[in-house]
């Protein structure tokens, strides 16, 4: 193993868990799984140590005229929240970028109404304080 893959894995905080069926877990698709994982990281508070992550790859079928078909399905479990995403393409590689930017679309949706919730009540104290005065 080369010096990247050592710090992918070493870097990651989520240590994602990576199964296969019916298809081969080779060094080049841990090291593109954890890559994408290690991605997004900066979505994980610092604090959380009960994150986990799953990810599944599988060829569905073998009956496909036109090809093989692969299918991703993350599973990222936070403190607070369950999310998961799947998607299925006709290129293993390509489904795992697009799993991944959906689980990203998905946790930047999550933060912004985290945000959002904690600036309306900045908003309503705010308010409150300038009336008391």
């Amino acid at each position: 193993m080369d010096g990247v893959f050592i710090r992918l894995i070493q870097k990651n905080k989520m240590k994602p868990t990576i199964s296969c069926l019916h298809i081969e877990l080779t060094e080049s698709l841990t090291k593109h799984v954890l890559k994408n994982i290690a991605s997004l990281d900066k979505f994980i508070k610092k604090s959380d140590e009960s994150v986990t992550c799953t990810v599944e790859l599988a060829k569905t079928t073998n009956h496909h005229h036109k090809g093989d078909i692969y299918k991703t399905e993350i599973n990222l479990h936070t403190a607070g929240k369950t999310h998961r995403v799947e998607n299925t393409q006709s290129d293993l590689y390509i489904s795992i970028d697009k799993a991944r930017d959906m689980l990203e679309h998905e946790l930047r949706a999550h933060y912004g109404k985290k945000q959002a919730l904690w600036k309306r009540g900045a908003v309503q104290i705010k308010k409150i304080l300038r009336k008391s005065e």
